[in-house]
């Protein structure tokens, strides 16, 4: 299959390191000027306060549960109006042992030999030493069903309360239940069905000699501290699938995800959503490839860099890479980088999703608008408020005029909702295109609004009343508007 209007990989250049402040270059393939992307993209993915709550492990009987996946990773979708995640959890049991060499255990621990069969990095080999009627002692493979036998222990018995299997996909067992009082306020959703998979993970007693040690996000010593766990699925299209276990780095990659800043977030959350809404036949973008490409990103670029000034650098590069790992038809997994994580998906399944890629890159405005009119149905007329950046994307002549105008038909919305603590971020934000040229129509009209919205805070809640005429006096200053009476009167009442 020919990959239809691909660009040369070879032309994707790597981002320069610069911290982007008020950059307006252009993006030579979208062609939208950068600065007006990254105003549109930040304000797209709103992340509410509070949104994301870090989910704790805790000690059950007979072994230990983590919070994994994007809810364990807090790296979930944040739009309230649908559902995009099913709970995963990962049941790590006490009385198992892996180790590379047998040893003496406890009467009531289970030992698990693991020995690299070479078929594929990343993925071994478990061995259980046991004595048949002779008194010698034979190695047998250990089955990948063994773990479903496990889940069915009486030992994990609360857990599965009101439960109904429905499936097994890979080392995930799925649960159905109705019941809502154990899910995490982020993701209960009322009169809804939430499924929960359950992967039962071996915790191993050594530390795989496969890793890239070099990792900087969490530093060697640390992830031997956390350790790893194997699962029990095998390589696809192995002749030893079932008998063969996956390295599992699931406590690792949640450490990393909840270290991330708000724009790393932000950047991955932005792809997130374009690729799940725009790029799924075929499906090959999934969240852990997504995640994978994402901590590679981090590697190579401090957080310092991921700023609300470089948003849309972030996301055209994360799509650039993306784009030269379907091409390349490899994608390294993060701690075994000889690992290719898709070297079993069709090349042409691959280079179908890079063009997929290349067209949302290419008009990726158009697809986030899409995006919101998708995740938020009950404001499906809300992407006008872009109208006056939109304008600006590909004309634009250096002034700041669409951000003010935006600021000020936001500020205004608003305070006709009576939602003045969104009205007063609005017109603060506003403050930061003090210093640029714009029309002085347009910053009066800021000063007007925060007089509007002192109105109405008077009319609400005298409390608020101090800092909203605080916010007068720096719309004053900063947009460098000459003092009158209205001044003089607010100095005084502040």
């Amino acid at each position: 299959m020919q990959l239809i209007n691909m660009p040369q990989i070879s032309n994707i250049k790597p981002l320069k390191l610069t911290k982007y402040h008020f950059n307006n270059s252009r993006d030579k393939l979208s062609g939208y000027f950068k600065f007006h992307t990254t105003f549109i993209l930040d304000n797209y993915m709103t992340i509410p306060q509070g949104f994301y709550k870090y989910i704790q492990e805790c000690k059950i009987s007979g072994g230990e549960l983590f919070f994994t996946g994007s809810g364990g990773d807090n790296l979930y979708l944040p739009f309230e109006e649908v559902v995009h995640s099913d709970i995963d959890m990962m049941l790590v049991p006490d009385n198992f042992q892996v180790v590379e060499n047998a040893t003496l255990v406890a009467a009531e621990a289970i030992q698990y030999i693991v020995e690299d069969n070479k078929s594929h990095p990343g993925y071994v080999m478990l061995y259980q030493e046991l004595t048949d009627g002779n008194g010698e002692s034979k190695r047998h493979p250990v089955a990948s069903s063994t773990m479903l036998q496990f889940l069915k222990q009486s030992s994990f018995k609360e857990l599965r309360e009101d439960y109904k299997l429905v499936t097994q996909l890979g080392p995930a067992f799925t649960y159905e239940r109705s019941k809502s009082t154990q899910i995490p306020d982020e993701l209960r959703i009322q009169k809804t069905i939430v499924n929960e998979d359950y992967v039962v993970a071996l915790k191993c007693n050594f530390w795989p000699k496969e890793v890239d040690g070099s990792k900087k996000l969490l530093g060697i010593e640390k992830m031997k501290i956390i350790g790893c766990h194997l699962v029990a699925t095998g390589y696809e299209g192995s002749s030893k699938k079932s008998t063969e276990w996956r390295y599992s780095f699931s406590v690792m990659e949640r450490e990393i995800a909840r270290s991330l800043n708000l724009y790393q977030r932000k950047t991955f959350l932005i792809v997130k959503s374009l690729v799940n809404l725009h790029a799924t036949r075929p499906r090959i973008l999934v969240g852990y490839l997504l995640k994978t490409c994402l901590f590679s990103m981090c590697e190579k670029i401090p957080p310092r860099y991921w700023t609300r000034y470089t948003i849309s650098s972030m996301v055209f590069e994360f799509m650039n890479q993306l784009i030269i790992n379907l091409v390349q038809q490899n994608f390294p997994s993060y701690f075994i980088t000889e690992n290719n994580l898709v070297d079993f998906k069709g090349r042409d399944h691959l280079r179908e999703t890079a063009r997929q890629l290349v067209q949302i890159r290419r008009e990726l405005i158009e697809y986030v608008q899409k995006c919101e009119m998708h995740f938020r149905p009950k404001f499906a007329d809300a992407f006008a408020r872009f109208e006056p950046i939109i304008k600006e994307l590909r004309n634009s002549n250096g002034n700041v005029n669409c951000f003010i105008e935006f600021y000020r038909n936001m500020a205004c919305a608003c305070i006709q909702h009576a939602d003045t603590k969104e009205a007063y971020r609005y017109l603060s934000e506003s403050m930061l295109y003090g210093k640029f040229k714009a029309k002085i129509s347009l910053k009066r009209d800021i000063l007007i609004s925060a007089k509007l919205l002192l109105n109405s805070v008077i009319d609400s809640n005298m409390g608020k009343c101090s800092k909203v005429l605080q916010l007068i006096l720096d719309i004053y200053d900063c947009f460098k508007i000459p003092h009158d009476s209205d001044y003089d009167v607010f100095r005084k009442s502040y």
